[in-house]
């Protein structure tokens, strides 16, 4: 696996730290903020970090490509178009592409769009922290909607709004290749929930969707529940922090009932209350697909707590059900036990 990276300098150690994690042996940088003596320093955390790597796999600091301007006037949200076609040009050997600028402006995402939408080779692009709007969405959507390689696509903590996620649903309606999608922690509301969630119905092939830190609703989480009565390919949906209360919890929980297809929920963060709990526990008794479930901080209280962990005794494929940080005032230990000896793997988390 190879990555390369056109990256903001202060943002440079969170890649370090994903090193042990990834089975990484060439990197290549961009940067034209970092200077010769972050060089050294951040080439020293390399080598502390694969020191412990098998023999087999080489040191990564012996296959540092260091391209970069070095003067201390150059700032890093100078990047220029120049060093976005020098990063394409670099990806038609590479499969990972971390672009990290701070901001991209319009003609940036034009030049990588207009590159993307062609390039072949990369499978996972992330374009995390890079003050993305509505237009840059929409830029980005033409090039998601023709390209036939990308598998995972990271769009994290950006600005885009209902608008630019309904041109990057449209997108994802013809699109055949993306797997995982992340649009966590950016501003999506009610429409553009609504709209990735139709999305669904034409993408058979996206897995993993995250929309976490966001604010899609009840609207479109009872849109997402009608999509998951059908939908036999999405995996793991991540809803953590959208402001789903027990209305929107409830319509989801009719679409998990009759859903074959979902393994991992994570609603955790929302608003579903007691109600939203009961509607989940009726859904535990008939879903026989999730394996992981979190609903901590959820205002779950004890009752309703209590009947999601009841409902678990007629449920043998769930294994981790999270659930801490509701108000619960009662721990059902004996109830838990006897849950343990019908499914040895469960793991119930207060």
């Amino acid at each position: 696996m190879s990555l390369i990276n056109i990256i903001h300098q202060p943002y440079f150690i969170y890649i370090i730290d994903y090193l042990n994690i990834l089975s990484i042996n060439k990197l290549s940088f961009c940067c034209r903020s970092l200077h010769d003596q972050d060089l050294s320093l951040h080439v020293s955390t390399i080598k502390s970090r694969c020191g412990n790597r098998e023999k087999k796999t080489l040191p990564l600091y012996k296959y540092i490509n260091y391209i970069c301007k070095t003067s201390k006037d150059i700032f890093c949200q100078d990047i220029l178009v120049s060093d976005i076609h020098k990063g394409m040009e670099w990806s038609k050997h590479n499969t990972i592409l971390y672009l990290i600028a701070e901001r991209l402006l319009e003609i940036h995402l034009n030049t990588f769009s207009n590159i993307l939408q062609y390039n072949t080779t990369l499978t996972n692009l992330y374009l995390c922290h890079n003050e993305i709007d509505d237009t840059g969405a929409i830029i980005l959507s033409k090039a998601i909607k023709y390209n036939t390689t990308l598998n995972v696509l990271n769009i994290s903590n950006n600005l885009i709004g209902d608008v630019g996620t309904i041109s990057l649903a449209d997108a994802l309606k013809k699109n055949r290749t993306l797997i995982r999608l992340v649009l966590s922690c950016n501003k999506i509301g009610s429409i553009g929930g609504t709209a990735i969630a139709n999305a669904l119905e034409y993408n058979t092939k996206i897995k993993s969707l995250v929309l976490s830190q966001n604010q899609i609703g009840n609207d479109s989480a009872k849109v997402f529940g009608k999509i998951l009565e059908k939908n036999t390919t999405l995996s793991k949906l991540n809803l953590h922090y959208n402001n789903i209360s027990s209305e929107g919890a409830i319509e989801l929980s009719r679409g998990l009932e009759k859903n074959i297809g979902l393994t991992v929920l994570q609603l955790s963060s929302n608003n579903i209350g007691i109600d939203g709990a009961y509607a989940l526990a009726h859904t535990l008794i008939y879903n026989t697909t999730l394996v992981k479930m979190n609903i901590c901080y959820n205002k779950l209280c004890t009752k309703g707590t209590k009947a999601i962990v009841k409902a678990l005794q007629y449920n043998d494929t769930l294994e981790i059900l999270i659930v801490s940080f509701n108000n619960v005032d009662i721990r059902d230990k004996e109830l838990i036990e006897q849950i343990k000896e019908k499914n040895v793997k469960m793991q119930v988390i207060w």
